[in-house]
């Protein structure tokens, strides 16, 4: 057996097992004494691996001096890999900063420098070290993307943006700063979320992935992350078109062959192609929950419900706040006629953010097979840990004259106070600790569906801010709170938030009760 079939035995069947492995090593560099030197990058994998960091490094440090001047850092990156790996930055930026200094003209040396320093040191530092790089190497596109990386990061958009662009014009070949480049504008990870929390809509992103696209035709990461923006605006063809492209570029690409099959399911189209599709997918990855989903999906849609619905709350076990899951669970039992499970996960599903043509379309299907001219809605009291005791009911009615809400509160503060609907049906706090935060926007029917909602930077009123409750003295509200604009389908599975004290000029204060209308 030669040597780097040795070495892949030795990494794939003692993967965990660094003792055993370092052990086994010794032995065959006591039959073999000229296997030492191939073999030294796997114990030092190894020494890592069991936690002996001094001894990985001093390996590293051994075959990094043997390499020629001027060659690559790939173990200089290693031994600092291996030192943050052991909560050891400051010791891995000293180590790069030493050879920075005794080597100021490689731009490698540097920019590993800056990316460590940004990431496990002194951002700050790191961004005036890029300046400086971009300042003595006008001309590379790493220096420049580096600096807009770090100036995005720390709150200066617009240099970062214009640092990336400059790296994109020496050279456009390079994905991942267009990647990086279109997330920038669009201010967030995920397209599949409040527009209102952007201030850029997509159009110019698009048009920023059409340029990545015509300097990178063959890129299989461009074509899905347009098709993810085509996706989630409910371009559901111009999406399955994007990723069709990445596939064809790259055949084993299994994002674009898991979305792909996803897209399809949803239009109910072409099901053929997304069931071979999603199994070429979960042939690569079967333990993906997503793969799973997916792969349920498209059974349901071909029929299989029962072996389907199987599929997708296995997934949902996995990810239980997946709200794409939810959504496909909940026409999946539609179909099977089970009403119940079916409202509860098309509730879940409008929980969170997702897919533009999903959110109509659970929306409509609670409206379809839920009907109702009168509902009523618990209040619970809300804060930033939590949704806590109930507080009372609200009785929601459509009347000839529009929406009519019912309150039969207490427990709230004496006083107006102010009264919203709110894009989504749940009253848990964000992440961040706000009260209701992942409730989304105020809803707005005159705004897109997808969540976005500017209408109060115009002036305007959305049609979701209601009359203020009148709380008397001892902490009650009785009150009928009228609205025309509204009708009762419209605001169903969203909530209603109660905020402390009147609205000032458009501005609410924090909420306090929550009410989801199912």
């Amino acid at each position: 057996v030669d040597r780097r079939q040795r070495q892949m035995c030795i990494r794939d069947s003692l993967e965990g097992y660094p003792d055993q492995g370092l052990a086994l090593i010794q032995e065959i560099i006591d039959a073999h004494p000229s296997f030492k030197n191939p073999l030294r990058g796997d114990i030092a994998k190894m020494l890592t691996s069991a936690g002996k960091t001094d001894e990985a490094v001093a390996v590293l440090r051994e075959i990094e001096a043997e390499q020629t001047v001027g060659a690559d850092i790939t173990y200089i990156r290693e031994i600092t890999n291996v030192l943050i790996k052991a909560n050891r930055a400051t010791e891995a930026i000293d180590t790069v900063s030493e050879l920075v200094q005794n080597e100021p003209d490689r731009v490698d040396l540097r920019l590993l420098e800056i990316d460590l320093l940004g990431k496990h040191g002194d951002p700050k530092r790191a961004l005036k070290l890029a300046e400086k790089l971009s300042e003595d190497y006008l001309e590379n596109a790493d220096a420049h993307y580096s600096m807009g990386v770090l100036a995005a990061a720390q709150g200066d958009r617009k240099i970062g943006l214009a640092a990336m662009r400059r790296s994109l014009e020496i050279n456009p070949q390079q994905p991942l700063v267009w990647l990086t480049l279109a997330g920038t504008l669009h201010g967030h990870g995920t397209y599949v979320t409040t527009h209102g929390e952007t201030d850029v809509g997509h159009n110019e992103v698009e048009n920023v992935l059409h340029e990545a696209i015509e300097a990178n035709p063959n890129n299989p990461e461009l074509h899905t992350e347009l098709g993810l923006m085509f996706l989630s605006d409910g371009q559901v063809r111009n999406a399955i078109s994007e990723f069709d492209k990445s596939v064809k570029s790259s055949p084993g690409h299994i994002a674009s062959l898991s979305l792909g099959a996803l897209a399809r399911a949803d239009i109910a189209e072409d099901l053929d192609t997304a069931r071979a599709m999603i199994e070429r997918a979960s042939a690569a990855a079967p333990h993906e929950p997503i793969n799973q989903d997916i792969l349920g999906w498209v059974m349901a849609r071909q029929g299989q419900l029962d072996e389907g619905i199987a599929l997708m709350s296995r997934a949902a076990e996995q990810e239980s706040d997946d709200v794409t899951i939810q959504y496909h669970l909940g026409i999946a039992e539609l179909l099977r006629g089970n009403l119940t499970p079916a409202r509860a996960h098309l509730m879940m599903a409008l929980s969170g953010p997702t897919y533009k043509h999903n959110v109509i379309d659970a929306r409509n299907k609670i409206v379809e097979f839920f009907p109702a001219k009168e509902i009523t809605a618990q209040v619970y009291k809300i804060d930033g840990n939590g949704v806590h005791e109930k507080l009372g009911i609200l009785t929601l009615q459509q009347t000839a004259d529009g929406l009519s809400i019912s309150t039969d509160i207490a427990g709230l503060p004496a006083g107006m106070n102010g009264a919203h609907i709110h894009e989504r049906p749940i009253c848990k706090p964000s992440i961040d600790g706000v009260a209701g935060g992942l409730a989304g926007a105020h809803y707005s029917h005159e705004a897109d569906t997808h969540d976005v909602d500017k209408s109060h930077s115009h002036g305007m009123l959305p049609a979701g801010d209601l009359q203020p409750i009148m709380v008397d003295a001892n902490g009650i509200a009785n009150a009928t709170i009228k609205n025309a604009k509204l009708t009762l389908d419209e605001i169903r599975a969203r909530s209603l938030m109660i905020h402390l004290g009147p609205d000032n000029e458009g501005k609410s204060g924090p909420k306090i009760a929550c009410a989801i209308i199912p």
